[in-house]
C-alpha cells in the first residue's frame, strides 16, 4: 500500500492485537483457546517473516512497535517457547 495514512499492513497487526485480547480475557469463551492461540502465532510468524514497512515514518516508529508491545504483553504465555519475549 502506498497510502500514507492508511496503511493497509495495519489491519493485519489490529486484528492479531484483537485476537491476543479475545484470547486473554478470562471472561471470553475462547479464553486461551489453543487454536486461537495457534492463529495468533502464525499470524505473528508471517508479521516477521514478511517484514511489512510504511513509508510513513509513524507506523514503523510507533504503531508497530506499540502494538506488537501489546500483543507479547496480553499474550506472553504464548510465546514463552520463542525469543519474542524474555522469561
Amino acid at each position: 500500500s502506498q497510502n500514507l495514512s492508511a496503511w493497509e499492513s495495519a489491519y493485519h497487526l489490529r486484528r492479531l492485537r484483537t485476537m491476543t485480547a479475545v484470547w486473554n480475557n478470562k471472561n471470553s469463551p475462547l479464553y486461551h483457546s489453543a487454536a486461537l492461540g495457534k492463529s495468533i502465532k502464525l499470524g505473528i510468524e508471517f508479521w516477521i517473516k514478511e517484514k511489512r514497512y510504511s513509508k510513513n515514518w509513524w507506523w514503523n516508529a510507533i504503531f508497530v512497535p506499540m502494538t506488537l508491545g501489546h500483543i507479547f504483553i496480553m499474550g506472553e504465555d504464548l510465546f514463552q517457547d520463542t525469543n519474542l519475549v524474555r522469561p
